[in-house]
């Protein structure tokens, strides 16, 4: 058995070293194993200690276990053999490691980042940060969710730990703190304003004093730029339509801001505020024509306010009030910090102004009719709509479908496009769908990755201190 073990040994040594240049990696280790096997069996033979002629070892991390620390979807891959094999042959301590030259060292790390970036080819979902990969694999609920949901990789099932009773509760507690807010939604008084209602959602006047002076603050042009903007205070103030406000206040302005200017005003000053129209010169103190910041969509894109504020009352209500999280809320939230975004410097990479509108409406319209229930559940379930769109961003496409097939198709007295034009309306129709369907979070490390490549690629051109225009530190 000794000189079996001994004989074996010597030949693959010889294949080692007379065919090193022919064999892969994955051959190379193999090889390597089989000497480790042979030399285990002459010990086993002697029984005793090793003997002093026995071959010195060149450990490495077994190829197994560095296949294994892959994510479930970069195995039986090429990509994902060879970034195991490299893994297995540069692990950190090993003898395999210490036996490389740095050249040779240096070209395996090289080798290795010419893997990483050719992930997209392979078909893996975006790059998942390592430490959350192993923080996911040894059992941690919140790094395996975060993995799954923002890096499409499917993490094996893992029996409930004691965190999940908590987890729930908390939860409970979002759903009831959320049912007390939409309880907040009413009815709103419904009788006909005058002429000054073309600028005005009617719910705007339904309030008491104290409350639109407090919109007033909230909706000014520089206190939407903040980057703190309160918007759980704003659905209090409103009486639960913080999107139809938020909407109103950013998609028509100025006329918006120059609006509560003059009801504030005439208010205190004249008999009727209701008779003040942007057609008619006001003599309570505001001109006709005040010059105040704003995307002036009414005028570029021909949509009257009132066509706007009815649109953005349909679109609100296609959210659930009874979701904890994907409701007229959120959307308000995501559509304010859009408005920030553009305004602290994002427009300058924006082509022109009906992109604006673009971004600014998919942000108001991106969740709506969501069930509560994420993109995986709809998969795993086998639900009609995950049927419907094959398993493919299956609720964002419901979303931007139901824009374009429901809230708009049947509605034309809320067509907020009507205006464009035949090239201008298909420009917006495919900007919405695109910004939409990213929204998909199973895209959020592959987002980011494509983002850091555009900013290396801008280095030196844009200055960061342009970013620096909007309060509190954004």
């Amino acid at each position: 058995k000794i000189r079996q073990s001994d004989s074996n040994t010597v030949t693959c040594h010889r294949c080692i070293t007379n065919y090193s240049k022919e064999m892969s990696s994955e051959q190379h280790l193999a090889m390597l194993g089989l000497v480790h096997n042979a030399q285990d069996q002459a010990e086993n033979a002697i029984k005793g200690p090793a003997r002093k002629n026995s071959h010195k070892r060149v450990s490495s991390m077994p190829l197994m276990q560095s296949y294994n620390a892959l994510p479930l979807p970069c195995r039986n891959t090429t990509w994902g053999m060879g970034l195991a094999t490299i893994n297995s042959i540069t692990e950190a301590g090993s003898d395999s490691r210490a036996a490389l030259t740095p050249e040779q060292l240096l070209g395996l790390e090289s080798l290795r980042k010419v893997l990483m970036s050719c992930a997209a080819d392979e078909g893996v979902e975006g790059m998942v940060p390592k430490s959350l990969l192993m923080t996911a694999q040894s059992g941690d609920r919140v790094s395996a969710y975060l993995a799954s949901e923002f890096g499409g990789v499917k993490m094996e099932e893992k029996k409930p730990g004691k965190g999940l009773a908590a987890l729930k509760r908390s939860v409970r507690k979002i759903t009831n703190a959320n049912r007390f807010l939409g309880g907040l939604n009413r009815a709103v008084f419904e009788k006909k304003t005058e002429s000054i209602a073309q600028f005005f959602p009617k719910e705007y006047m339904a309030l008491t004093s104290t409350a639109r002076e407090t919109l007033q603050s909230m909706l000014s042009w520089e206190s939407l730029k903040r980057w703190d903007f309160n918007i759980f205070e704003l659905s209090e103030v409103c009486n639960g339509r913080p999107l139809l406000f938020i909407g109103w206040a950013i998609l028509c302005s100025p006329h918006a801001q120059n609006a509560m200017d003059m009801a504030n005003i005439s208010g205190a000053k004249c008999e009727r505020p209701g008779s003040i129209t942007e057609s008619e010169p006001s003599d309570c103190g505001l001109p006709k024509n005040a010059k105040k910041e704003g995307y002036n969509f009414v005028e570029s894109f021909n949509v009257a306010p009132s066509t706007m504020c009815e649109f953005l009352r349909v679109v609100e209500s296609e959210y659930n009030a009874r979701n904890p999280y994907h409701n007229a809320t959120h959307a308000a939230d995501v559509l304010q910090t859009t408005h920030v975004l553009l305004q602290c410097g994002a427009k300058k990479f924006v082509s022109k102004s009906l992109e604006e509108y673009s971004l600014l409406v998919a942000a108001a319209v991106h969740d709506i009719q969501h069930p509560g229930k994420n993109n995986n559940y709809q998969i795993n379930a086998r639900t009609e709509v995950a049927l419907r769109y094959n398993d493919t961003a299956v609720l964002e496409n419901m979303h931007v479908s139901r824009l374009f097939s429901h809230v708009l198709g049947a509605r034309r007295n809320i067509d907020i496009f009507n205006g464009l034009t035949e090239e201008q309306y298909s420009s917006v129709r495919a900007c919405i769908i695109r910004t939409v369907i990213d929204t998909d979070m199973a895209r959020h490390f592959r987002n980011m990755s494509k983002l850091k490549g555009y900013l290396a690629e801008m280095d030196g051109v844009v200055d960061p201190k342009e970013w620096k225009g909007c309060q509190n530190g954004i």
